[in-house]
């Protein structure tokens, strides 16, 4: 298989979410990561065309790194079989390299990348880095804004508080996206204030932030 010809452009919020959201679901349950930043980083990345949902690297003879079936490369990337391959792939990319842990990746702020962990703890503020590219080509400082994570949340808080919690412990793990290595432009853009703030945007513009602020 070869890279699709025109690639499809990505449908609207809505269909997008229902045609894979059971997908979102599982890799949320397989990584410990909110369905509301999954859901917007795949947005961002698209892969789901070539079954490789977040556009993941590192495959070789005809296998994903972790064994998945791979049929073919798009670029760089490989074509997962099927995009259950893609979505067991992520999940074993994101547990070994982005999720803590001796395998963890340093961020941009030279600190082991842990998404699952930002859900929990947040993400910490006022860290800068300097020279990051942005993935409309410029480059920048990322100053990083503090999100609290779900145990942050108070004894005794209304509904209400912890539905505000749980969507800012998603974006936090926006953040941590977008402080990772996962991608080169580390999702945001010329003009945006942190790393992964783009995943905000699309967070807030299509809703997921709130309605899917939760770990599967």
């Amino acid at each position: 298989m070869s890279c699709p010809s025109p690639y499809p452009s990505e449908p609207d919020y809505a269909t997008f979410l229902s045609d894979y959201g059971s997908y979102i679901s599982a890799a949320s349950s397989g990584t410990g990561v909110p369905e509301s930043a999954i859901a917007s980083q795949w947005y961002q990345e698209w892969g789901i065309p070539i079954n490789n949902p977040a556009n993941q690297g590192n495959y070789s003879e005809g296998l994903g790194i972790f064994g998945q079936c791979v049929n073919g490369a798009c670029g760089s990337l490989p074509i997962f079989c099927t995009l259950s391959d893609g979505v067991s792939a992520y999940i074993d990319q994101v547990n070994y390299s982005y999720n803590g842990g001796s395998n963890a990746l340093p961020n941009i702020y030279n600190s082991p990348t842990n998404w699952a962990a930002a859900w929990e703890n947040g993400f910490a503020g006022n860290l800068v880095a300097t020279e990051i590219p942005t993935d409309n080509g410029c480059s920048q400082t990322s100053t990083s804004r503090a999100w609290p994570g779900v145990t942050d949340i108070p004894s005794g808080a209304s509904e209400q508080e912890i539905q505000a919690y749980h969507e800012q412990a998603g974006y936090a793990v926006m953040e941590a996206m977008g402080a990772s290595r996962w991608d080169a432009g580390h999702y945001w853009l010329c003009g945006q204030e942190y790393a992964g703030e783009q995943l905000t945007v699309i967070a807030y513009d299509s809703g997921w932030y709130a309605s899917l602020d939760y770990v599967s």
